[in-house]
């Protein structure tokens, strides 16, 4: 019984210092996608990394792409972490079914932030869409969609 408490306290540890590295790099990667792509964009948009926030043709040069989109009921109130986590994992959904690839395989090219709306966008403006914004891992720009838009 000890020692099932504590193989099952140490796979605990696994599991939140791989959450907590999962997090991390969707938040780094997170503040670049809200400087580059507006609260207004619209699915299937495609967006340079600069802070114009302009979309651009998807078939030439390009950072993110916004490939699906969460949207949160009127009522809630500002998305907590445990919200942001429903998002995280709707956008993971949507990333497998765009790009054919199994997130959690890490053997892809892509990666996926989301882009929620800030707290003013949020209270001021009513914005209750967050965007799943796809990026790619090694390069900072390329050319073509990575997936297949969704219906």
């Amino acid at each position: 019984m000890i020692g099932l408490l504590v193989v099952g306290g140490l796979g605990v540890v696994v599991v939140v210092g791989v959450l907590a590295v999962i997090v991390a790099v969707v938040v780094a990667s997170s503040s670049a996608v809200e400087a580059s792509v507006p609260s207004d964009a619209w699915y299937d948009e495609c967006y340079a990394e600069d802070d114009s926030q302009q979309p651009v043709d998807c078939r030439g040069p390009h950072s993110f792409e916004v490939y699906s989109a969460v949207l949160f009921p009127d009522d809630l109130g500002y998305p907590s972490r445990v919200d942001r986590l429903v998002g995280l994992d709707l956008c993971e959904e949507d990333f497998e079914a765009y790009t054919g690839d199994r997130y959690l395989d890490l053997t892809g090219d892509y990666d996926y932030a989301v882009r929620y709306p800030s707290r003013s966008e949020w209270e001021d403006d009513g914005d209750r869409i967050a965007l799943c914004v796809l990026h790619h891992v090694e390069l900072d720009e390329f050319r073509g969609r990575a997936g297949t838009p969704l219906p």
